[in-house]
């Protein structure tokens, strides 16, 4: 799919143009250097996330993934199991979100590791994408991201008008 900006570690390769993540107003370091420094001692976090992505290589995994067979798009793009609340639906690494009506309006997939948060959502009807990623914790992550999908969700006609939530307040970060 051409991704070129996406893994856990890029040896050889400077960590300077990463984003460093901040917690609590102080800086965490950026991903890959933290694994590093591990020495080989990652392998559970390669398991539950630790990897880094572009947003631009994260559009090329989902046209990819738009462009393949319909076979393939078929059991990617559909629910297997439910979900924590009767609105949600998993499928392989995907996240269904229904409408009261059953009717669904948002497939998601997101992760943290504290420090870094990152959210990838699609409105099927309405060939929307987002990437969302933010690197100064997740509680102030989620807010910001509910504050960027309920007034896209409004103006696609989905949902109740957008109430905006405030951003957990801590030390400023960059």
């Amino acid at each position: 799919m051409g991704l070129k900006d996406t893994g856990w570690t890029f040896p050889g390769r400077s960590s300077a143009g990463f984003a460093v993540g901040y917690l609590d107003g102080r800086p965490q370091g950026v991903i890959s250097d933290r694994i590093a420094a591990l020495g080989g001692a990652d392998w559970h976090l390669k398991g539950n996330g630790g990897m880094q992505a572009s947003a631009s290589d994260m559009h090329r995994f989902f046209r990819g993934l738009m462009s393949q067979p319909e076979a393939v798009r078929a059991v990617m793009l559909q629910p297997h199991a439910p979900g924590d609340t009767p609105e949600v639906k998993e499928g392989y690494g995907l996240f269904f979100r229904h409408d009261e009506s059953g009717k669904l309006y948002r497939v998601g997939h997101g992760g943290s590791d504290g420090v870094f948060f990152a959210y990838f959502a699609w409105y099927p009807a309405h060939d929307a994408f987002v990437y969302f990623v933010g690197n100064n914790g997740e509680p102030a992550v989620k807010a910001e991201l509910r504050n960027v999908l309920l007034p896209l969700q409004t103006s696609l006609g989905i949902g109740a008008p957008a109430t905006p939530t405030p951003a957990p307040r801590g030390p400023s970060s960059p």
